[in-house]
Protein backbone atom coordinates (compact mmCIF):
# COMPACT_ATOMS: atom_id res chain seq x y z
CA UNK A 1 0.00 0.00 0.00
CA UNK A 2 1.90 3.53 -1.03
CA UNK A 3 2.17 5.56 1.67
CA UNK A 4 -0.51 8.20 1.18
CA UNK A 5 -3.57 5.55 1.25
CA UNK A 6 -1.69 3.89 4.27
CA UNK A 7 -2.14 7.49 6.16
CA UNK A 8 -5.48 7.90 5.09
CA UNK A 9 -6.53 4.38 6.30
CA UNK A 10 -5.41 5.11 9.58
CA UNK A 11 -7.30 8.35 9.67
CA UNK A 12 -10.48 6.85 9.03
CA UNK A 13 -10.02 4.41 12.03
CA UNK A 14 -9.20 6.58 14.16
CA UNK A 15 -12.46 8.85 13.67
CA UNK A 16 -14.81 5.63 13.76
CA UNK A 17 -13.22 5.06 17.27
CA UNK A 18 -13.87 8.48 18.15
CA UNK A 19 -17.16 7.93 17.89
CA UNK A 20 -17.35 4.64 19.12
CA UNK A 21 -16.40 6.12 22.36
CA UNK A 22 -19.25 8.84 22.60
CA UNK A 23 -17.62 11.54 20.95
CA UNK A 24 -19.94 14.52 20.17
CA UNK A 25 -20.69 18.23 20.26
CA UNK A 26 -21.90 18.73 23.80
CA UNK A 27 -18.36 17.79 24.86
CA UNK A 28 -17.82 21.69 25.97
CA UNK A 29 -16.50 24.23 23.84
CA UNK A 30 -13.31 24.93 26.60
CA UNK A 31 -12.11 21.22 26.49
CA UNK A 32 -8.82 20.61 24.81
CA UNK A 33 -9.24 18.92 21.41
CA UNK A 34 -7.47 15.95 22.02
CA UNK A 35 -8.65 13.74 18.92
CA UNK A 36 -7.15 16.55 16.87
CA UNK A 37 -4.02 16.41 18.86
CA UNK A 38 -3.60 12.44 18.43
CA UNK A 39 -4.59 12.54 14.71
CA UNK A 40 -1.86 15.35 13.77
CA UNK A 41 0.79 13.72 16.28
CA UNK A 42 -0.22 9.73 14.80
CA UNK A 43 0.36 11.18 11.14
CA UNK A 44 3.93 13.12 11.80
CA UNK A 45 4.67 9.66 13.34
CA UNK A 46 3.66 8.14 10.00
CA UNK A 47 5.78 10.24 7.74
CA UNK A 48 8.74 10.07 9.93
CA UNK A 49 8.09 6.13 10.08
CA UNK A 50 7.95 6.58 6.11
CA UNK A 51 11.22 8.79 5.58
CA UNK A 52 13.38 6.37 8.15
CA UNK A 53 12.18 3.12 5.41
CA UNK A 54 13.26 5.08 2.29
CA UNK A 55 16.41 6.10 3.23
CA UNK A 56 17.26 2.10 4.96
CA UNK A 57 15.75 0.69 2.06
CA UNK A 58 17.87 3.27 -0.77
CA UNK A 59 21.04 2.22 1.34
CA UNK A 60 23.47 4.85 2.89
CA UNK A 61 24.69 7.82 0.58
CA UNK A 62 28.45 7.63 0.68
CA UNK A 63 30.08 11.32 0.71
CA UNK A 64 33.77 11.79 -0.18
CA UNK A 65 35.57 14.74 2.22
CA UNK A 66 34.40 17.40 -0.06
CA UNK A 67 31.10 16.45 0.55
CA UNK A 68 30.16 15.49 -3.13
CA UNK A 69 28.58 12.03 -3.46
CA UNK A 70 29.65 9.49 -6.27
CA UNK A 71 32.95 9.45 -7.43
CA UNK A 72 36.25 10.48 -5.38
CA UNK A 73 37.99 13.57 -6.20
CA UNK A 74 41.41 13.82 -7.57
CA UNK A 75 42.08 17.40 -7.39
CA UNK A 76 45.51 18.35 -6.81
CA UNK A 77 47.27 15.01 -8.72
CA UNK A 78 47.33 18.03 -11.62
CA UNK A 79 47.78 21.67 -11.67
CA UNK A 80 46.68 24.17 -14.65
CA UNK A 81 49.17 24.22 -17.28
CA UNK A 82 50.72 20.48 -16.98
CA UNK A 83 50.90 19.07 -20.27
CA UNK A 84 49.91 15.21 -20.60
CA UNK A 85 51.82 13.88 -23.62
CA UNK A 86 50.61 10.81 -25.16
CA UNK A 87 52.98 8.89 -27.61
CA UNK A 88 52.25 6.71 -30.56
CA UNK A 89 55.46 4.97 -31.41
CA UNK A 90 54.24 4.98 -35.30
CA UNK A 91 53.79 7.11 -38.13
CA UNK A 92 50.82 9.73 -38.49
CA UNK A 93 48.23 8.09 -40.27
CA UNK A 94 47.39 3.95 -38.57
CA UNK A 95 45.92 2.71 -36.59
CA UNK A 96 47.27 3.29 -33.35
CA UNK A 97 48.16 6.94 -34.39
CA UNK A 98 43.93 7.36 -34.95
CA UNK A 99 42.93 5.68 -31.92
CA UNK A 100 44.62 7.50 -29.49
CA UNK A 101 44.17 11.35 -31.48
CA UNK A 102 40.28 10.11 -31.06
CA UNK A 103 40.82 9.49 -27.46
CA UNK A 104 42.83 12.77 -27.52
CA UNK A 105 40.03 15.03 -26.46
CA UNK A 106 37.86 12.82 -24.65
CA UNK A 107 41.09 12.49 -22.19
CA UNK A 108 41.10 16.40 -21.69
CA UNK A 109 37.67 16.79 -20.84
CA UNK A 110 37.77 14.01 -17.87
CA UNK A 111 41.30 15.71 -16.48
CA UNK A 112 38.85 18.65 -15.86
CA UNK A 113 36.17 16.79 -14.49
CA UNK A 114 37.81 14.83 -12.10
CA UNK A 115 40.75 16.78 -11.52
CA UNK A 116 39.54 20.05 -11.57
CA UNK A 117 43.03 20.76 -13.62
CA UNK A 118 43.51 22.32 -17.04
CA UNK A 119 46.09 19.78 -17.98
CA UNK A 120 47.15 20.12 -22.10
CA UNK A 121 46.88 17.01 -23.90
CA UNK A 122 48.95 16.23 -26.83
CA UNK A 123 49.70 13.05 -29.34
CA UNK A 124 52.97 12.51 -29.76
CA UNK A 125 54.17 10.86 -33.12
CA UNK A 126 57.68 8.87 -32.25
CA UNK A 127 58.30 6.06 -34.81
CA UNK A 128 61.23 3.39 -34.97
CA UNK A 129 62.67 0.28 -34.95
CA UNK A 130 59.38 -1.28 -35.66
CA UNK A 131 57.96 0.93 -32.29
CA UNK A 132 61.07 0.33 -29.95
CA UNK A 133 62.06 4.04 -30.30
CA UNK A 134 58.83 4.96 -28.76
CA UNK A 135 58.23 2.35 -26.21
CA UNK A 136 61.65 3.39 -24.90
CA UNK A 137 61.23 7.16 -25.13
CA UNK A 138 57.69 6.23 -22.74
CA UNK A 139 59.93 3.83 -20.36
CA UNK A 140 62.61 6.49 -19.72
CA UNK A 141 60.46 9.21 -18.95
CA UNK A 142 59.97 11.24 -15.46
CA UNK A 143 57.19 8.78 -13.61
CA UNK A 144 55.14 11.91 -13.32
CA UNK A 145 52.39 10.82 -15.53
CA UNK A 146 52.71 13.55 -17.67
CA UNK A 147 54.08 10.76 -20.12
CA UNK A 148 52.34 7.53 -21.16
CA UNK A 149 52.35 5.72 -24.64
CA UNK A 150 49.69 3.29 -26.35
CA UNK A 151 51.10 0.15 -26.65
CA UNK A 152 50.88 -3.22 -28.53
CA UNK A 153 50.83 -5.66 -25.75
CA UNK A 154 52.20 -8.34 -27.62
CA UNK A 155 54.80 -6.28 -29.70
CA UNK A 156 56.51 -4.63 -26.74
CA UNK A 157 56.52 -8.75 -25.16
CA UNK A 158 58.44 -9.47 -28.32
CA UNK A 159 60.41 -6.56 -28.10
CA UNK A 160 61.73 -7.60 -24.61
CA UNK A 161 61.96 -11.80 -25.32
CA UNK A 162 64.02 -11.65 -28.34
CA UNK A 163 65.32 -7.90 -28.90
CA UNK A 164 66.83 -7.23 -25.53
CA UNK A 165 64.46 -4.04 -25.35
CA UNK A 166 65.66 -1.73 -22.54
CA UNK A 167 62.77 -1.93 -20.49
CA UNK A 168 60.54 -4.61 -18.79
CA UNK A 169 57.04 -5.02 -19.36
CA UNK A 170 56.15 -5.73 -16.12
CA UNK A 171 57.57 -2.76 -14.49
CA UNK A 172 55.61 -0.34 -16.32
CA UNK A 173 52.39 1.09 -14.81
CA UNK A 174 49.55 0.30 -16.85
CA UNK A 175 46.20 2.67 -17.05
CA UNK A 176 43.99 0.96 -18.85
CA UNK A 177 42.85 -1.18 -22.03
CA UNK A 178 42.09 0.82 -24.88
CA UNK A 179 40.65 -2.15 -27.28
CA UNK A 180 41.93 -5.81 -28.36
CA UNK A 181 43.26 -6.23 -31.76
CA UNK A 182 42.55 -8.77 -34.47
CA UNK A 183 44.71 -9.39 -37.38
CA UNK A 184 43.55 -10.28 -41.27
CA UNK A 185 45.23 -11.00 -44.62
CA UNK A 186 44.85 -9.06 -47.84
CA UNK A 187 45.61 -9.51 -51.62
CA UNK A 188 45.79 -7.89 -54.11
CA UNK A 189 42.46 -9.11 -56.27
CA UNK A 190 44.85 -9.94 -58.93
CA UNK A 191 46.57 -12.85 -57.16
CA UNK A 192 45.57 -15.87 -58.36
CA UNK A 193 44.85 -18.50 -55.44
CA UNK A 194 43.32 -22.09 -55.36
CA UNK A 195 40.45 -20.56 -53.44
CA UNK A 196 39.75 -17.27 -51.59
CA UNK A 197 40.39 -18.17 -48.40
CA UNK A 198 43.64 -18.70 -45.93
CA UNK A 199 43.62 -22.50 -46.87
CA UNK A 200 43.91 -21.10 -50.37
CA UNK A 201 46.47 -18.63 -49.32
CA UNK A 202 48.73 -21.96 -47.53
CA UNK A 203 48.02 -24.12 -50.76
CA UNK A 204 49.65 -21.35 -53.00
CA UNK A 205 52.13 -21.01 -51.25
CA UNK A 206 53.36 -24.22 -51.27
CA UNK A 207 54.17 -23.68 -55.17
CA UNK A 208 56.24 -20.03 -54.49
CA UNK A 209 56.63 -18.58 -51.05
CA UNK A 210 53.99 -15.95 -51.19
CA UNK A 211 56.08 -12.16 -50.89
CA UNK A 212 54.98 -10.99 -47.45
CA UNK A 213 55.01 -7.10 -46.62
CA UNK A 214 55.84 -6.60 -43.11
CA UNK A 215 56.19 -3.15 -40.78
CA UNK A 216 58.67 -3.61 -37.50
CA UNK A 217 58.65 -6.97 -35.56
CA UNK A 218 56.86 -10.18 -37.07
CA UNK A 219 57.11 -11.77 -33.77
CA UNK A 220 53.30 -13.00 -33.89
CA UNK A 221 53.60 -14.06 -37.52
CA UNK A 222 56.35 -16.24 -36.77
CA UNK A 223 54.48 -17.81 -34.21
CA UNK A 224 51.43 -18.38 -36.12
CA UNK A 225 53.46 -20.27 -38.16
CA UNK A 226 55.09 -22.16 -36.11
CA UNK A 227 51.92 -23.28 -34.56
CA UNK A 228 50.77 -23.92 -37.88
CA UNK A 229 53.77 -26.04 -38.46
CA UNK A 230 53.73 -28.21 -34.88
CA UNK A 231 50.65 -29.74 -37.05
CA UNK A 232 51.81 -30.22 -40.32
CA UNK A 233 50.87 -27.06 -42.37
CA UNK A 234 53.38 -24.84 -43.78
CA UNK A 235 52.34 -21.69 -44.84
CA UNK A 236 55.95 -20.30 -47.12
CA UNK A 237 56.44 -16.54 -47.08
CA UNK A 238 59.75 -13.74 -48.43
CA UNK A 239 59.76 -11.30 -45.96
CA UNK A 240 59.65 -7.54 -47.61
CA UNK A 241 60.06 -4.93 -44.94
CA UNK A 242 58.72 -1.60 -44.96
CA UNK A 243 58.51 1.23 -42.50
CA UNK A 244 54.45 1.19 -42.41
CA UNK A 245 51.58 -0.23 -43.45
CA UNK A 246 50.47 2.61 -45.91
CA UNK A 247 53.70 1.76 -47.52
CA UNK A 248 52.88 -2.28 -47.67
CA UNK A 249 48.93 -1.04 -49.13
CA UNK A 250 50.88 1.03 -51.72
CA UNK A 251 53.21 -1.83 -52.70
CA UNK A 252 50.36 -4.11 -52.84
CA UNK A 253 48.51 -1.62 -55.32
CA UNK A 254 51.35 -1.70 -57.60
CA UNK A 255 51.95 -5.33 -57.37
CA UNK A 256 55.17 -5.31 -55.85
CA UNK A 257 54.23 -7.99 -53.01
CA UNK A 258 51.44 -10.60 -52.78
CA UNK A 259 50.46 -10.08 -49.05
CA UNK A 260 50.20 -8.72 -46.04
CA UNK A 261 49.21 -9.33 -42.51
CA UNK A 262 48.48 -6.46 -40.10
CA UNK A 263 45.66 -5.32 -38.03
CA UNK A 264 41.98 -6.46 -39.46
CA UNK A 265 40.21 -3.01 -38.61
CA UNK A 266 42.86 -0.83 -40.67
CA UNK A 267 42.93 -3.38 -43.93
CA UNK A 268 39.37 -2.86 -44.14
CA UNK A 269 39.54 1.13 -44.60
CA UNK A 270 42.08 0.43 -47.39
CA UNK A 271 39.41 -2.72 -49.11
CA UNK A 272 37.00 0.00 -49.04
CA UNK A 273 38.90 2.75 -50.58
CA UNK A 274 39.99 0.10 -53.09
CA UNK A 275 37.38 -2.20 -53.73
CA UNK A 276 38.24 -3.16 -57.18
CA UNK A 277 42.23 -3.98 -56.47
CA UNK A 278 42.75 -4.79 -52.75
CA UNK A 279 40.75 -8.39 -51.01
CA UNK A 280 40.70 -9.06 -47.46
CA UNK A 281 41.42 -13.29 -47.89
CA UNK A 282 40.27 -14.18 -44.15
CA UNK A 283 41.31 -13.61 -40.90
CA UNK A 284 43.31 -15.17 -37.79
CA UNK A 285 40.70 -13.81 -34.99
CA UNK A 286 37.79 -16.66 -33.29
CA UNK A 287 35.48 -14.75 -34.00
CA UNK A 288 34.39 -12.48 -37.02
CA UNK A 289 34.88 -8.79 -36.73
CA UNK A 290 32.91 -6.00 -36.64
CA UNK A 291 35.64 -4.14 -38.78
CA UNK A 292 34.35 -6.79 -41.68
CA UNK A 293 31.68 -9.11 -40.73
CA UNK A 294 31.72 -10.55 -44.13
CA UNK A 295 35.03 -12.10 -44.03
CA UNK A 296 35.91 -15.74 -42.63
CA UNK A 297 38.11 -16.47 -39.56
CA UNK A 298 40.33 -19.50 -39.53
CA UNK A 299 38.17 -21.57 -36.97
CA UNK A 300 35.41 -21.30 -39.23
CA UNK A 301 37.70 -22.68 -42.35
CA UNK A 302 38.65 -25.94 -40.05
CA UNK A 303 42.66 -25.37 -40.26
CA UNK A 304 44.80 -27.23 -37.82
CA UNK A 305 45.26 -25.77 -35.01
CA UNK A 306 43.22 -22.65 -35.33
CA UNK A 307 42.26 -21.93 -31.90
CA UNK A 308 45.33 -21.52 -30.79
CA UNK A 309 46.70 -19.42 -33.48
CA UNK A 310 43.56 -17.10 -32.88
CA UNK A 311 44.14 -17.17 -29.53
CA UNK A 312 47.90 -16.71 -28.63
CA UNK A 313 49.50 -15.52 -31.95
CA UNK A 314 46.24 -13.06 -33.33
CA UNK A 315 44.77 -11.23 -30.54
CA UNK A 316 46.49 -8.36 -29.60
CA UNK A 317 46.02 -5.87 -26.74
CA UNK A 318 46.63 -2.31 -27.08
CA UNK A 319 46.99 -0.44 -23.68
CA UNK A 320 47.56 3.10 -22.04
CA UNK A 321 50.71 2.74 -19.83
CA UNK A 322 53.15 4.55 -18.12
CA UNK A 323 57.09 4.49 -16.90
CA UNK A 324 57.82 2.35 -13.69
CA UNK A 325 57.24 4.27 -10.88
CA UNK A 326 54.24 6.79 -10.82
CA UNK A 327 53.11 7.65 -7.93
CA UNK A 328 49.58 6.06 -6.50
CA UNK A 329 47.90 9.38 -6.93
CA UNK A 330 48.30 10.21 -9.98
CA UNK A 331 48.22 6.73 -11.08
CA UNK A 332 44.70 6.11 -9.54
CA UNK A 333 44.01 9.57 -11.33
CA UNK A 334 44.43 8.48 -14.59
CA UNK A 335 42.81 5.11 -14.41
CA UNK A 336 39.50 6.52 -13.80
CA UNK A 337 40.14 9.77 -16.31
CA UNK A 338 41.11 7.37 -18.80
CA UNK A 339 38.17 5.12 -18.04
CA UNK A 340 35.66 7.32 -18.58
CA UNK A 341 37.26 8.81 -21.28
CA UNK A 342 37.41 5.40 -23.44
CA UNK A 343 33.72 4.90 -22.23
CA UNK A 344 32.24 8.01 -23.19
CA UNK A 345 29.54 7.03 -25.82
CA UNK A 346 30.75 9.40 -28.28
CA UNK A 347 34.37 7.89 -28.12
CA UNK A 348 32.74 4.46 -28.20
CA UNK A 349 30.63 5.18 -31.71
CA UNK A 350 33.51 7.19 -33.30
CA UNK A 351 36.10 4.24 -33.17
CA UNK A 352 33.39 1.96 -34.03
CA UNK A 353 32.60 4.34 -37.24
CA UNK A 354 36.17 3.96 -38.36
CA UNK A 355 36.16 0.20 -37.80
CA UNK A 356 37.76 -0.04 -33.85
CA UNK A 357 35.80 -1.89 -31.47
CA UNK A 358 36.64 -0.64 -27.82
CA UNK A 359 37.66 -3.19 -25.30
CA UNK A 360 38.27 -1.37 -21.74
CA UNK A 361 40.50 -3.03 -19.59
CA UNK A 362 41.37 -1.90 -16.31
CA UNK A 363 44.96 -1.61 -15.90
CA UNK A 364 44.90 -3.56 -12.96
CA UNK A 365 43.72 -6.38 -14.99
CA UNK A 366 46.30 -6.37 -17.49
CA UNK A 367 48.69 -7.92 -15.84
CA UNK A 368 47.77 -11.70 -16.90
CA UNK A 369 47.32 -10.52 -20.43
CA UNK A 370 51.32 -9.43 -20.43
CA UNK A 371 52.22 -12.39 -18.47
CA UNK A 372 50.43 -14.91 -21.25
CA UNK A 373 52.18 -13.44 -24.17
CA UNK A 374 55.67 -13.03 -22.14
CA UNK A 375 55.16 -16.53 -22.01
CA UNK A 376 54.34 -17.39 -25.56
CA UNK A 377 57.38 -15.80 -26.78
CA UNK A 378 59.69 -17.25 -24.12
CA UNK A 379 58.23 -20.33 -25.37
CA UNK A 380 59.68 -19.93 -28.92
CA UNK A 381 62.40 -17.49 -27.83
CA UNK A 382 65.09 -19.58 -30.00
CA UNK A 383 62.86 -19.73 -33.38
CA UNK A 384 62.32 -16.04 -32.86
CA UNK A 385 65.60 -14.99 -32.11
CA UNK A 386 66.69 -16.87 -35.71
CA UNK A 387 64.09 -14.99 -37.36
CA UNK A 388 65.41 -11.59 -36.65
CA UNK A 389 66.96 -9.58 -39.45
CA UNK A 390 70.90 -8.91 -39.03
Amino acid sequence: MSRGNRISALLLVIVLVVAACGGDSNSGADAPDETTTTIAETVDTIETAETTDTTEADGPTETTSSGDTGEASFEGTFSDGDVLTLITATDPGGGFDFQLRNLELFVKEQLAELTGADVDVIVENVPGAGQLVGYETMSRAEPNGLTLAFVGVDLAAGMQVIRDAQFDIQDWTYIAGLSATYKAFMAPTSLELPEQSIQGLIDRSQETPLLLGVAGAQTDFIVMQQLLADEGVDLNVDEVLFDGTSDMVAALLRGDIELVWTTMATLAQYEEENPDDLELIGTTACERQVAAEDVPTIVEEGIPNAEEVCSVADTGARAIVGPPGIPEAQRDALMAVFEAAINDPEHVESSLEAGHEVAYVHGDDLGSTVQSKLDVFTRYEDILRAAEPD
